[in-house]
């Protein structure tokens, strides 16, 4: 911006009803030159802003959805059915220590043991 001249009211007096504001008044003369180069770097801040507002909205989705996971999570930990109780005979069983039946095919007459060859066998 090489040459700029400004003609301009003066900003002392303040506005008089019905009179136009002073900077409103005011003429401004430039080279075509720095014409172009306001223009351009008009045309990229509004770029940069338009870029800025697509990452924010971006983000907010990227956040809505990270904050739903979280909701569905706690629901899952803390919700309302997180821990059901089971029948009454799970309930007794289970106060008087480990079920002694490791395996579907062991029972309390035949243990099951494992020989040499990883078979199971039932004696």
């Amino acid at each position: 911006m090489n040459s700029l001249s400004l003609q301009q009211a003066p900003f002392d007096t303040p506005p008089v009803e019905g009179e136009v504001l002073p900077f409103v008044a005011s003429t401004i003369t430039l080279p075509y030159v720095d014409y172009v180069a306001l223009k351009s770097d008009a045309s990229y801040w509004k770029a940069q802003h338009a870029r800025a507002i697509g990452r924010e909205e971006e983000l907010k989705n990227q956040l809505k959805h990270k904050e739903a996971i979280i909701r569905d999570l706690n629901q899952r930990l803390y919700g309302k059915h997180s821990e059901k109780s089971g029948s009454k005979a799970d309930a007794t069983s289970t106060c008087h220590g480990p079920r002694l039946l490791a395996h579907p095919l062991a029972t309390q007459s035949s243990p099951l043991r494992v020989n040499f060859f990883n078979s199971f066998v039932i004696s």
